[in-house]
């Protein structure tokens, strides 16, 4: 059963009873915050069957900062990637992308021709947009285009040109903007409209520090929508951060070594099982006398 926020973080929506099959993921995941939170949370089976559903709800965000990893099952779609390679190919497309902003925002572009626009591989741009996203939150370089804000539970575009002309291009089948912001919708981020924050898109599964959190995000059917949310329901996440810090990008940057190291150490270690069940398997042999 996943553990569910405590009663001291933001106001949680009462979530359903996990059945003891279902996953984390199955009962955290981004629907709870769609349309389709209100069937299957507050409809009966009744009636599910004759087709009725309860008056619409409000979104309320809910805090899944503390939500260990090993309370999270296995996404079939992110279990079967070799995490260190693509964290090294994330690594040097964000550091591509970086440069390639230098490029296009030099005074010298601005008179002169536009330099070739350079993409990463296809394997890196076929990855889910979570880890894309958070890939280049991740790049300090980057800070002065996309960046966290302050507390990790938003994010902000701050210069939409650089962001759209150098960097779109390296991770995104489309160099649009606006199709961009499709795509940030449909995977159902929230734009803050007023504070501090206003501008900046948030998620209560895409947090700074918390990238196992992603494998519950799922993106939505054209069918499903987002519950509504006004602005005085908006979560204060500078609050929030008093009560429920998240790690900063060194602080987050010197945890994925650790769980990287753990994870090498790990396979050394069943290798060295299996080759010792190996040995145990073979017939004994004697020396032949000289």
């Amino acid at each position: 059963m996943p553990r569910w926020p405590s009663k001291d973080s933001a106001p949680p929506i009462k979530p359903k009873k996990a059945d003891s099959k279902e996953t984390a993921c199955q009962s955290n995941h981004v629907v709870t915050g769609t349309a389709l939170q209100i069937r299957d949370e507050g409809s009966t089976n009744e009636d599910k069957k004759e087709g009725k559903d309860q008056q619409p709800k409000r979104y309320v965000y809910r805090d899944f900062a503390k939500l260990p990893e090993s309370e999270i099952d296995g996404n079939p779609e992110t279990d079967k990637i070799d995490h260190e390679a693509l964290l090294q190919a994330m690594e040097e497309s964000t550091a591509l992308a970086a440069a390639q902003t230098i490029q296009h925002t030099s005074p010298l572009n601005l008179v002169g021709p536009s330099p070739p626009l350079l993409r990463a591989s296809g394997w890196v741009r076929s990855q889910r947009f979570p880890v894309k996203l958070y890939a280049l939150l991740s790049q300090p370089q980057l800070s002065n285009v996309i960046t966290w804000m302050p507390h990790g539970r938003s994010w902000k575009v701050l210069n939409q040109r650089a962001f759209e002309t150098a960097v779109l291009p390296v991770f995104f089948e489309s160099d649009n903007y606006h199709s961009f912001n499709r795509v940030i919708n449909a995977w159902s981020f929230r734009r803050k409209s007023n504070g501090p924050d206003r501008g900046s898109y948030f998620h209560e599964l895409f947090l700074r520090g918390k990238p196992h959190l992603q494998k519950c995000m799922r993106r939505l059917p054209r069918t499903h929508k987002k519950l509504a949310m006004a602005k005085e329901e908006e979560p204060d996440f500078y609050m929030l951060h008093t009560t429920s810090p998240l790690p900063t990008l060194e602080e987050a940057r010197a945890a994925s070594d650790v769980s990287q190291i753990q994870r090498l150490r790990q396979e050394i270690q069943r290798n060295q099982l299996q080759a010792m069940q190996n040995m145990s398997t073979l017939p004994f042999m004697r020396m032949a006398p000289r």
